[in-house]
């Protein structure tokens, strides 16, 4: 090889299961959208399986996308119900799988947090600049 000139990056392995994991949870969430569960279920299985056989940790939309209980894919209106809840002061995102019935709740963050000023995510995105510091801005320094 000449100087400056680099070979191609082998895939890895976790590269290649991640890959397949979301060819095969594409077909899992089609078949569930079908109606046929027991088929998405077997390929959702297989996901975790594969992932598990190979020590790769799926990313965090393929490992929200299956149920945990039944491994079914989880497609909004289908298999999965979506609402939000509070207790106390804590916001939950409560996912439940229409399927089996199992349900997972995720953390939204909590409402004290955004009470006490925790920073708006439109700060960093917009031109105006809400406090009027000029802090917002990179080219103000």
């Amino acid at each position: 090889m000449r100087r400056g000139q680099h070979r191609a990056r082998r895939p890895s392995a976790a590269d290649i299961v991640v890959e397949d994991a979301e060819r095969l949870l594409a077909l899992a969430m089609d078949a569930a959208a079908r109606g046929d569960l027991e088929y998405s279920s077997r390929l959702g299985g297989l996901v975790l399986r594969m992932a598990q056989a190979n020590r790769v940790r799926l990313p965090r939309h393929i490992r929200l996308s299956i149920c945990k209980n039944c491994h079914v894919a989880l497609v909004p209106g289908v298999t999965l119900s979506v609402r939000t809840r509070r207790q106390g002061r804590r916001v939950y995102l409560v996912r439940r799988c229409l399927a089996c019935g199992y349900i997972h709740r995720l953390p939204l963050g909590s409402a004290e947090a955004k009470a006490s000023g925790g920073t708006p995510i439109y700060y960093y995105y917009s031109a105006v600049d809400p406090t009027g510091l000029g802090a917002g801005k990179e080219g103000d320094h």
